[in-house]
């Protein structure tokens, strides 16, 4: 009987044994310490990032708020991004998840990337297949409820230095969009 005990107290702690948190963003008390943004200006590209105090969100109130005040001239998902900063790198081989809990003002099919990069110069990919954003390449919201967005990856390398665990690529969302962001999830999957 002893024996049958222990091998369900095993099944049942199986699955949260796999997964572990590595960095939490939490974004309904104000924007967090280590997220940081670029605004291709020169490239046509405006943004306004702030705390949205009164947003309700899953978990209660308060979520970042970005305000697309002028769409990028060239359309490139780079030209406004977030970047979610994970000090302590990923190791080569190990599987990640990062997700993001979001929503859009009104319905629209948003093109979102995530993507999972070195902090500094050359800012190399750390996920692979590098190609692996989102279903067809962008993420849509057909509604303006709160989602989770995700993407799973291998790391490609080993990574020390820190990364931008996820980047969040919105330069190609229109004038006048907006974007609640509630939370940013990175965690090891092995």
């Amino acid at each position: 009987m002893t024996g049958i005990r222990v091998l369900i107290a095993f099944a049942v702690f199986l699955p949260l044994a796999a997964q572990s948190k590595f960095a939490e963003w939490n974004c309904t008390a104000g924007i967090p310490e280590n997220m940081s943004s670029y605004i291709n200006t020169p490239g046509g590209a405006a943004a306004i990032i702030t705390h949205d105090a009164s947003a309700d969100t899953p978990t209660g109130r308060g979520a970042l708020k970005i305000t697309i005040t002028k769409g990028s001239l060239s359309e490139s998902d780079s030209d406004v991004q977030l970047s979610f900063v994970h000090k302590d790198g990923l190791v080569k081989g190990k599987k990640y998840r990062v997700a993001v809990t979001l929503r859009a003002q009104r319905s629209l099919a948003l093109p979102v990337r995530l993507s999972v990069i070195q902090n500094t110069s050359p800012w190399a990919a750390v996920n692979a297949p590098f190609e692996s954003y989102a279903p067809n390449g962008r993420y849509s919201l057909p509604k303006r409820e709160w989602e989770t967005i995700s993407l799973r990856f291998t790391a490609a390398g080993d990574c020390a230095r820190e990364v931008r665990a996820p980047c969040v690529f919105l330069g190609m969302l229109d004038t006048g969009s907006i974007i609640w962001i509630e939370s940013v999830l990175l965690e090891s999957m092995d």
